[in-house]
């Protein structure tokens, strides 16, 4: 990660830093999970079904 510096973040808008460490984030995931054989995104879904919620009853009620 060495191309990663202080300096040019202030011209840097929140919304594309937190984009960033969101892919970051889901990449280390995804590296994580490999031996299971998912993605990060997969993750994301099973939790919701985990959950007993799907995707559209999250927000059911809104």
């Amino acid at each position: 990660m060495g191309n990663c510096s202080a300096a040019g973040f202030e011209s840097v808008q929140l919304g594309i830093l937190l984009g960033r460490a969101a892919a970051l984030k889901n990449r280390l995931l995804d590296r994580q999970l490999l031996p299971l054989g998912i993605t990060a995104a997969q993750l994301k879904v099973l939790r919701l079904f985990t959950a007993g919620m799907t995707p559209r009853s999250r927000y059911a009620d809104t």
